[in-house]
Formats: C-alpha cells, sequence, structure tokens
C-alpha cells in the first residue's frame, strides 16, 4: 500500500479509482451519495447513484465497479465503508457526530449517518483484492476509507488495511498546503 496526496478524480495512471460509499438505498431507488468523494462523483457522473444502487441490490455491499467506460481514464469502483443501517447505541458513538441529536438509542439509523465500520473496510479491502485479481487491475487508488464523513482514525484505518493491500494499492489524501501535484510516499 503506497499513499499519494493529490486529486482522487485526476488520477489517470490508474486502472481504477475508489469512491467510498454507504449501503444505504433511498425510495427513489439510488444510492445515497452525500458525501466526500462520493457527493463529487455524483456531481460528474449523475446516474452512478443509479448504478450504486443496481450492484447493492443485486451483488451486495461490495466493492463492485459502478462505471466502467472507455470515455474515462479509469474504472470506478464501490468501497463500502458503512452498512446499510444500523442500530442506534447507547451512547450514541455508532453515529455520526452531527447527526447523534436525530436518533435515540435503539433507533435505525441510516448507513450515511452512520460512523463508518472497521469490519466492513476490511472486508471491502479483501474484497478488492480479489476483484483486481479478476479485472487485472495492476494500480488502484482510495482514498483514506472511512476518515472523512465516517468519522474514523486514519492510524486505526491503517492497521487493518495495510496487512491486506499490497503496492497496486495507492491510499490517496489531499495534498497539504504548498504540495500542488500527485505527491508519492510510502506508509
Amino acid at each position: 500500500m503506497i499513499n499519494i496526496y493529490g486529486n482522487l478524480f485526476e488520477q489517470v495512471a490508474f486502472d481504477a479509482i475508489c469512491i467510498t460509499t454507504n449501503g444505504f438505498i433511498k425510495n427513489d431507488g439510488t444510492a445515497v451519495m452525500g458525501k466526500g468523494c462520493a457527493a463529487t462523483a455524483k456531481q460528474k457522473w449523475p446516474n452512478i447513484s443509479k448504478e450504486l444502487a443496481k450492484n447493492l441490490i443485486t451483488i451486495g455491499n461490495i466493492p463492485t465497479p459502478i462505471l466502467t467506460s472507455s470515455e474515462l481514464p479509469y474504472d470506478v469502483l464501490s468501497f463500502p465503508v458503512k452498512p446499510r443501517t444500523v442500530v442506534c447505541n447507547e451512547n450514541k458513538t455508532n453515529v455520526v457526530s452531527h447527526m447523534r441529536k436525530q436518533f435515540k438509542p435503539g433507533a435505525v439509523v441510516p448507513g450515511w449517518a452512520s460512523v463508518a465500520d472497521l469490519n466492513i473496510i476490511k472486508n471491502s479491502a479483501e474484497h478488492l483484492v480479489n476483484l483486481a485479481e479478476d479485472k487485472k487491475y495492476k494500480r488502484i487508488v482510495i482514498p483514506r476509507p472511512g476518515c472523512g464523513a465516517g468519522e474514523l482514525n486514519w492510524e486505526l484505518v491503517k492497521n487493518v488495511i495495510s496487512p491486506i493491500l499490497d503496492n497496486r494499492f495507492y491510499i490517496i489524501t489531499f495534498p497539504p498546503r504548498g504540495l500542488t501535484k500527485t505527491h508519492y510516499h510510502s506508509l
């Protein structure tokens, strides 16, 4: 696993980019893609939330190709970090901080409002390795899974996925101030 700085959507030297997702499907048949790279992907490709919802229904909440096109420099894959729903725990720590007032302990919380789940992230990493093998991907870029709208700590997530993801997988972070182009460094 290699760490890079840059914009996820400008990485043309990759076979695939991953969009971190949750498993929740709205009544209109589209997947919720309201924050972070998922929201940006939905702005760039308005039908992507319908494609993701189809995959969630037919394949499940695992990494899948959601866009493949000769017009794009890469395939776009889902990388689930959150469930479809979760039951709010007693101290509400499994609900993202800005939504905690909306739910009482025991309430069913939509996945988009839950904190990212390390078990889902680990499962996604394992499935992504298999998908890379099947599709013959040599270079895949992933944003820090669960660390934005999922509210997890990167060091915690890194310890879970680094034994799974080899050097075909690049973890991307927006560049620190003063660094404008993609920059690579090892983790």
